[in-house]
């Protein structure tokens, strides 16, 4: 996790962060992964496709997995995060 915090770190430097996805959400995702919580993981806007789009197999060599985003009108109510899931 670590490993990927700092990879995270440096990405968010060179690029636009758009959103955020969550990862193992289920308890059976968990079960099968061997971890005890959900995880997350930024989106940067140079990795968002548009819909009808295609992506090439050198984008992601071992598969692809769909996210789903929607933009929200406007902010929820509440304590901001400072744009970062875990604040």
């Amino acid at each position: 996790m670590q490993a990927a915090a700092i990879h995270y770190a440096t990405q968010e430097l060179e690029q636009e962060l758009i959103g955020w996805k969550i990862g193992a959400a289920s308890e059976k995702a968990r079960s099968m992964l061997g971890l005890d919580r959900p995880f997350f993981g930024p989106i940067f806007k140079s990795d968002l496709r548009s819909c009808p789009g295609s992506i090439s197999p050198a984008f992601a060599p071992r598969g692809a997995e769909a996210e789903f985003m929607a933009t929200m009108e406007r902010a929820l109510p509440g304590k901001s995060s400072g744009g970062h899931p875990t604040t």
